[in-house]
């Protein structure tokens, strides 16, 4: 029986006639019974002590296994974003890469493209030159070309007074020639 069942019983029967009956007892025997409920009662604040302890006990591993579960919640986020950061670390190292490569790509074409200019800067200065030069020499064949129109106009003129002249000579000629 419980000790609830036993101070039931006690009330309600048996005992509680053992109790006046105790006072009928010898000393030694009633000085047992005295130890003895002593003892139950020591031990019923003990067993109440435990009982408080056991739920306080309960209580705390209560609070730790939630606290558990929550510390396995934030592991397990903190997993994930591990993840995620491993990822976005790998990601960002493939896009850094490929930047790199696109920026080497980008300075070998600029560096023909100014290796290119370069050489379009000769040919356009050859070119340039050259055609100064042709200016030049259209410049004086234009000059040369006109003193040769003018002393091809005095030829002409000198040789159409020498044509007149002949003709005149040969005129004269004929009639000094021709008798009267």
């Amino acid at each position: 029986e419980t000790d609830d069942n036993i101070t039931g019983s006690r009330k309600n029967g048996c005992l509680s006639e053992s109790l006046e009956d105790a006072c009928l007892l010898p000393a030694d025997i009633m000085q047992i019974y005295n130890e003895l409920t002593c003892i139950r009662q020591h031990l019923q604040r003990e067993s109440v002590a435990l009982q408080e302890y056991r739920h306080q006990v309960q209580s705390h591993e209560h609070c730790l296994a939630n606290r558990e579960a929550l510390l396995f919640k934030h592991q397990d986020a903190l997993t994930k974003l591990r993840g995620v950061e491993e990822e976005v670390h790998a990601k960002f190292q493939i896009m850094k890469e490929q930047h790199a490569a696109e920026v080497s790509q980008l300075q070998n074409a600029f560096k023909e493209k100014i290796k290119e200019n370069k050489r379009l800067k000769s040919s356009f200065e050859t070119l340039k030159e050259l055609n100064d030069s042709l200016k030049k020499q259209i410049s004086d064949v234009k000059q040369q070309n006109k003193k040769l129109e003018i002393q091809a106009k005095k030829t002409q003129n000198r040789l159409e007074n020498l044509q007149r002249k002949n003709e005149l000579c040969v005129v004269q000629k004929f009639q000094d020639n021709v008798p009267t």
